[in-house]
């Protein structure tokens, strides 16, 4: 039996045409999308993710399904990850406007998806070789308040993620509309210097995401010194470590961005922190 999803709360194969012509995500990417990462079916940091699936529903006034509540997401998450076989996976939560109409909608209402894809290990791994990631200026990322949150509408990431396959780079980093380092393609940006974190400051485009808050908070704890600012290439040369942080993959480290070079000490160490943290949340 091949991979399955949810559709509506139906399980259906998940290449199932669910989708038409005249679905709004289709024409106008008239919805939102979450991502998270789940050990032995059960959703990490799922407040946060919960909290953020609301906040995008009211930003695009959707309509969440009765039946979509936080504690029915879990089990139908559970029961997704069962019916595939996946004790650890990346499971994706697609929500868009339902009916027809133009730019003017019929109806608020929303249809809904969920997918997910195994995973092999039940922990955050810290990766083995350094990235190497450069800087795509052609597209900056939406600003706030639409920047900040995961439409259907990828378009600069995709045009980035070109970017990043004709030079040879693992990931690239985006602007804001003041020219400024926001975000890389799914992934948020942290430097490391002599027990000093800094993060873009995101209120001119980019994703607030969850494993960002951790690992600040993380930081915090063990005394770091903690800001959000302006991150521009004279900020990437000052650091010493640069790690990308996203729900999935929870962190990467960099090993290379043009001619600077990172470490990787401190990534060791929130890695094995937010395991920890995972086992509780």
């Amino acid at each position: 039996m091949g991979m399955m999803m949810f559709w509506n709360g139906e399980m259906v194969p998940a290449d199932a045409p669910v989708v038409g012509a005249d679905s709004r995500a289709f024409r106008y990417g008239d919805g939102f999308f979450d991502t998270f990462r789940t050990r032995h079916g059960r959703p990490l940091f799922w407040d946060a993710h919960w909290h953020r699936i609301q906040q995008s529903a009211r930003f695009l006034h959707l309509r969440l399904p009765s039946g979509l509540t936080s504690q029915a997401l879990m089990l139908k998450t559970e029961e997704l990850c069962s019916a595939n076989g996946a004790d650890h996976a990346m499971v994706r939560l697609q929500v868009w406007r339902s009916g027809r109409g133009l730019y003017r909608p019929e109806t608020d209402d929303s249809d809904w998806a969920l997918q997910c894809n195994p995973l092999e290990s039940p922990e955050f791994v810290l990766n083995d070789k350094g990235l190497m990631v450069g800087l795509h200026t052609a597209c900056p990322v939406p600003p706030a308040p639409l920047g900040s949150h995961k439409t259907l509408n990828a378009l600069p990431y995709v045009l980035a993620g070109i970017h990043c396959r004709e030079k040879g780079w693992d990931d690239a980093l985006l602007l804001d509309s003041d020219g400024r380092i926001t975000e890389a393609t799914s992934s948020n940006i942290i430097l490391l210097k002599d027990r000093e974190l800094l993060t873009p400051d995101l209120s001119k485009g980019g994703l607030p995401g969850i494993m960002r808050t951790q690992v600040m908070a993380l930081a915090r704890a063990a005394g770091y010194q903690v800001s959000v600012g302006s991150v521009t290439d004279r900020e990437m040369k000052w650091a010493d470590e640069c790690l990308l942080t996203n729900s999935v993959h929870g962190i990467r480290w960099v090993l290379a961005f043009g001619q600077k070079r990172y470490f990787h000490r401190d990534a060791e160490r929130f890695v094995k922190e937010l395991n920890r943290l995972a086992q509780f949340s």
